[in-house]
C-alpha cells in the first residue's frame, strides 16, 4: 500500500484507511493513498489524494500497512460521506477508543481551512459533539439521537442516571426536566426470567418516580421514523 517516489511519502488513506480501521461499513475494497505533494506517478487501480500536510502524528501502521490515524481518517472522510454517516463513524471510533472527541477537535482546528474538501462536513459533526461529550453506547443510540434532533426536538441527555433507592438506573436518552426517556432496544432483548424480572422492577421504579419511558428498536428507527418522532414529540408536549 505504501508508495515511495523521489522522497515523497504515501500511506493508505480515506476509504482505504476507513476499511483498515473497520469504520462503519467500509471494507478494504477501496485502494486509496494519501500522498505528500508532489504526487508520484499514477498507478492503475490506485486513487491518489495529494496533501501538503502528512506529519508523523497523522500516520501509523495497521497489519504492516502504513495508514492514516483514525483521527486524520475521519477528518478526511468528510469529502465522501454526509453528516449523519460521518457522525456514526465518529461515534463508533470514539466508542472503540480509536480516538476521542477532544483529539478530533484539536486536529480539526489545525487542519481546517478554505478549500479543504469535506471540511464543512466534519465541522458540522463536531459541532454536536463537544470535547468531553458522552459517547453513545451503540450505533442505535447515535441514530435515534440524530433522528430526534434533526426533527427539531430538544437534544436529549445521554445516559441519564436516576437514583431509585438502593439501585440507580441509566436511561439511554432522556429529557430529565420533563421526566421523559427513550430506551434504545438493539440486541438487548430480554427473554430469560431473571431479565424479565429486572425489567419489571426497573419499569415500576421509574414509573413510581414519574418517568415516562418510551422504547425504540432498529426497525422503528429505520422503517418508521416519522411515527417514532411523533410519539416522542407527543410525550414531551404532554408533560407539564
Amino acid at each position: 500500500m505504501a508508495v515511495r517516489s523521489a522522497g515523497e511519502l504515501a500511506v493508505a488513506g480515506h476509504r482505504s484507511a476507513s476499511g483498515l480501521w473497520y469504520l462503519d461499513r467500509f471494507r478494504r475494497r477501496h485502494i486509496e493513498v494519501a500522498v505528500e505533494a508532489p504526487a508520484p506517478r499514477r498507478r492503475p487501480g490506485v486513487v491518489l489524494h495529494e496533501t501538503t500536510r502528512l506529519p508523523s502524528r497523522d500516520r501509523t501502521v495497521v497489519d504492516g500497512i502504513p495508514v492514516t490515524t483514525p483521527t486524520r481518517t475521519l477528518i478526511d472522510m468528510g469529502r465522501f460521506v454526509g453528516v449523519a454517516r460521518l457522525g456514526a463513524m465518529v461515534d463508533d471510533a470514539v466508542r472503540r477508543d480509536l480516538t476521542t472527541y477532544e483529539d478530533l477537535h484539536t486536529r480539526f482546528s489545525e487542519l481546517a481551512g478554505r478549500g479543504r474538501d469535506g471540511i464543512s462536513t466534519i465541522r458540522e459533526v463536531l459541532e454536536s459533539r463537544p470535547g468531553g461529550a458522552v459517547v453513545p453506547d451503540s450505533p442505535l443510540e447515535s441514530e435515534a439521537r440524530r433522528l430526534l434532533i434533526a426533527a427539531g426536538l430538544p437534544e436529549p441527555v445521554l445516559h441519564h442516571r436516576v437514583d431509585c433507592g438502593e439501585i440507580a438506573y441509566v436511561l439511554d436518552l432522556a429529557w430529565p426536566e420533563l421526566f421523559v426517556a427513550l430506551e434504545c432496544d438493539g440486541f438487548r432483548f430480554h427473554r430469560t426470567p431473571d431479565q424479565l424480572d429486572w425489567d419489571d422492577r426497573r419499569r415500576n421504579a421509574l414509573g413510581l418516580r414519574g418517568w415516562l419511558v418510551l422504547h425504540a428498536t432498529w426497525a422503528r428507527v429505520r422503517d418508521d421514523p416519522v411515527a417514532l418522532v411523533a410519539e416522542v414529540r407527543r410525550a414531551l408536549q404532554a408533560r407539564p
